[in-house]
């Protein structure tokens, strides 16, 4: 068996080819992670649709009663 003599043109070519495979599928890799993430903000958003309409369509307490998120308590004009 012989070795084998490839011309200096077909040796650069064939380094390109792998070069530009490496980066085409570390670039796909990435992709992949965007279409990942946009799914999940998707799901997210639906999440928060969905809870924004059912607060918008709960009965009001009273005029005068507030519900404060962030602490979780009711208030009162009164108080």
């Amino acid at each position: 068996m012989g070795k084998s003599n490839f011309s200096e043109e077909f040796k650069r070519d064939a380094v390109l080819q792998i070069t530009w495979k490496k980066k085409f599928a570390a670039s796909n890799a990435k992709g992949n992670d965007e279409a990942e993430e946009i799914r999940r903000l998707k799901k997210e958003q639906a999440r928060v649709t969905e809870e924004c309409d059912i607060l918008k369509k709960r009965p009001r307490i009273s005029p005068g009663v507030r519900c404060e998120p962030a602490t979780g308590s009711r208030t009162t004009p009164n108080e």
